[in-house]
């Protein structure tokens, strides 16, 4: 449709995005991929020791991660009942 953003082809196309990105190995973001789909699921347990392995990897804080950590922490890592895959923004 005209005036649509392919945001998925942006990462793959956009040499801005490609040059942010290619300090980044091909595990961290399988790791965070998988921990973020383990979030959206409700897997908070998974997604929690997925997220943590992320900075392990990276050697280095990652403020995206430690958003959702700090996210799930309010309920102890505990998926709310009423969840339904998404968070309003802070």
């Amino acid at each position: 449709m005209l005036g649509e953003i392919d945001v998925a082809l942006l990462f793959q196309t956009d040499n801005d995005l490609i040059e942010m990105r290619k300090h980044f190995h091909r595990v961290f973001f399988d790791v965070f991929n998988e921990g973020f789909r383990n979030f959206i699921s409700g897997n908070w347990t998974r997604a929690q020791k997925q997220f943590r392995q992320i900075e392990t990897l990276k050697r280095a804080p990652d403020r995206p991660t430690q958003v959702l950590l700090e996210f799930m922490a309010r309920t102890n890592f505990v998926c709310p009942d009423d969840w339904k895959g998404m968070r309003a923004a802070d």
